[in-house]
């Protein structure tokens, strides 16, 4: 799993795609960048995934600043989703076991 860097901590990340399943898929051509740490979410509308997940980095590493406590997560799972109309994501569900597995192996 691809490790990125927060506030100068080492963090995997997990990247997760997600089907709306709105149909036709072809109609799908909203996409939404989304990730969650602590109660906090973090989404972008129609931003290519590489530039959403730097400006994820970004916030999270300023929310670190005021909270140095807890703020960097071991993992970061960002989902892609794309969607014609709405989309729900499920955060529970989003992280894999295997994904948790290996973070709670992740040395930080």
């Amino acid at each position: 799993m691809p490790t990125i860097e927060i506030a100068g901590k080492k963090v995997l990340l997990n990247i997760v795609h997600h089907d709306s399943g709105e149909e036709p898929e072809s109609a799908c051509t909203n996409t939404l960048i989304g990730a969650k740490v602590g109660e906090v979410t973090y989404q972008y509308l129609n931003l290519d995934p590489q530039e959403a997940i730097r400006k994820m980095v970004v916030a999270i590493s300023s929310a670190a600043r005021f909270n140095p406590a807890g703020s960097v997560p071991k993992m970061l799972t960002v989902v892609i989703s794309k969607f014609h109309q709405e989309t729900t994501i499920d955060w529970k569900a989003a992280v894999s076991t295997l994904a948790m597995l290996e973070s709670l192996g992740h040395q930080s």
